[in-house]
């Protein structure tokens, strides 16, 4: 499912549903309110954690520094860290 990601320039912001539920039903998987449930729910968690700062306070006080509070987003759009 790595492949099956929606995407904008922001980055993923949900899975392709026809795509994966065409490979379940190849797969013999039951497409049942079940199945929605808990593909929706492995959607939420991941986009969540894929949102998550992986920046800490130190290294964040010192982008500030050297790009001021101004840039801080571009500074982190183009951090390797939170890649």
């Amino acid at each position: 499912m790595e492949t099956q990601w929606l995407s904008d320039f922001k980055g993923p912001y949900g899975l392709n549903m026809h795509t994966i539920m065409d490979a379940a039903r190849e797969l013999g998987m039951e497409i049942d309110l079940l199945f929605l449930e808990k593909l929706k729910v492995f959607e939420r968690e991941i986009l969540n954690s894929s949102k998550e700062d992986k920046c800490d306070s130190k290294k964040r006080a010192i982008c500030e520094a050297q790009f001021g509070k101004k840039n801080m987003e571009w500074a982190c759009s183009k951090c390797e860290e939170n890649k």
